[in-house]
């Protein structure tokens, strides 16, 4: 709107001071906006002197320059391995109406060139976004926002094992490791877990804890953050009956137990024992035996299996009193959405998470490998995702194993098995 003018053809040393009035303005400049040059064309308007004509009029230019913009990177910058693409893909735009465009690069020991297409493996990163320009406003770039994708966690589980009294070493542990992201296998990792415990030295018949460590395991993408112990069963004595094999397995909610025998001589029946801890066992049927010189199969079907680990055993009673144990066979219903962690503890407290839960009072009782409680504690979870600290409180816990169960409203059990280390 401040157009101007400079009037010339003054005579005799006459200047501006002899004009009254002043000029107006039309031409495309008057309503001209975007960037670009535009005519301002001149009119008489209230011009006016005594001596002097307003006869020419030479039009002038409007020139409107484009502006620059600004862009900075919005979001998240702190993201967890899941297989697939991730990284900051928003920002905020002063300026330009243009293509926003973003370009990944790792840095420091994270090889990723730069790349129109968000990382995936877990490293160190940074992300440029670039506005592009249009009309009004120039192209503009973020400065460099640092990102990084951690490592997922993976849970090295010890395989519970069991095996009859033969005075040697077991040597066989095994581990189940959970916690794989986008289908991915055990295949993505290398080396192997190593173990301790009282399991990797026992040779009498007993129940020994076996303690998985992280060993040579690695992997380019994950974390070996939670071990959790198990048991290792050593059954005493020569068994009054061959078992030839002893399953049980998942089917559907239920427990599917088969067992087979190689030779029967005088067994009157077959009792099903069941423990929430490996240690502890009730029985929860009996089968009549068929006494076959050759073997015979056996079946029997748990309804209602421990919501989380559940240990069977088969015992064998003979007509003159005598009884004898199977190997033990575990199935694992966990439940994804109740965690414990640590399930090492060294300052008498841990972390209890509750997901998508039913709603309600949830009592935690801990107890020792006898079956006698130490520590019980009822919370109240409201839904949604709920992490507590608990606290152990006074109690003084020796160093040992317990089982921690974490009871919902509706009577489930979630079993936990707790390493503590208090001195």
């Amino acid at each position: 709107t401040g157009f101007t003018s400079t009037i010339t053809g003054f005579v005799n040393g006459e200047t501006i001071s002899v004009v009254s009035g002043s000029a107006t303005y039309a031409g495309a400049a008057t309503t001209a906006t975007a960037a670009g040059s535009y005519t301002i064309t001149p009119t008489a308007g209230t011009l006016s002197a005594s001596n002097y004509n307003f006869t020419t009029f030479t039009n002038g230019t409007l020139t409107i320059n484009t502006s620059n913009s600004s862009i900075t990177v919005t979001g998240a910058t702190s993201f967890t391995y899941s297989g697939l693409p991730q990284g900051p893909s928003t920002s905020t735009v002063t300026g330009s109406t243009g293509a926003v465009t973003y370009s990944y690069v790792g840095t420091g020991a994270t090889s990723y060139g730069a790349n129109a297409t968000k990382p995936t493996n877990a490293g160190t990163y940074s992300v440029t976004a670039t506005v592009a320009a249009d009309a009004n406003y120039n192209a503009a770039n973020s400065v460099a926002t640092a990102f990084t994708i951690n490592k997922a966690a993976l849970t090295v589980t010890a395989d519970a094992q069991s095996k009859p009294y033969d005075g040697l070493v077991f040597t066989g542990f095994t581990s189940t490791i959970t916690g794989f992201v986008n289908s991915e296998t055990i295949s993505v990792i290398s080396g192997a877990a190593t173990y301790g415990g009282a399991a990797t030295t026992a040779t009498a018949a007993g129940s020994y804890t076996i303690t998985p460590v992280a060993g040579t395991l690695s992997a380019a993408n994950y974390d070996f953050a939670t071990f959790n112990n198990e048991i290792l069963i050593i059954t005493g004595g020569a068994l009054p009956v061959t078992f030839i094999k002893f399953t049980a397995t998942r089917n559907g909610n239920n427990v599917q137990l088969n067992w087979s025998t190689g030779s029967e001589i005088s067994i009157k029946n077959y009792e099903i024992e069941k423990s929430s801890n490996g240690i502890n066992f009730s029985k929860m049927g009996t089968v009549a035996s068929l006494n076959s010189a050759t073997g015979a199969s056996y079946q029997k079907m748990d309804i209602y299996p421990y919501n989380g680990v559940s240990y069977y055993r088969i015992r064998s009673n003979d007509e003159n009193g005598q009884h004898a144990y199977s190997v033990i066979a575990v199935v694992r219903f966990i439940n994804e959405g109740i965690k414990v962690s640590p399930t090492l503890i060294n300052n008498n407290k841990f972390t209890l998470t509750l997901s998508e839960q039913p709603v309600g009072n949830y009592n935690l009782v801990l107890t020792n490998l006898a079956g006698q409680r130490i520590f019980q504690k009822k919370i109240n979870y409201t839904g949604g995702n709920n992490t507590q600290i608990i606290e152990l409180g006074n109690s003084y816990l020796g160093a040992g194993i317990y089982n921690l169960s974490v009871i919902d409203t509706n009577g489930n059990y979630q079993n936990f098995r707790l390493l503590i280390n208090n001195k």
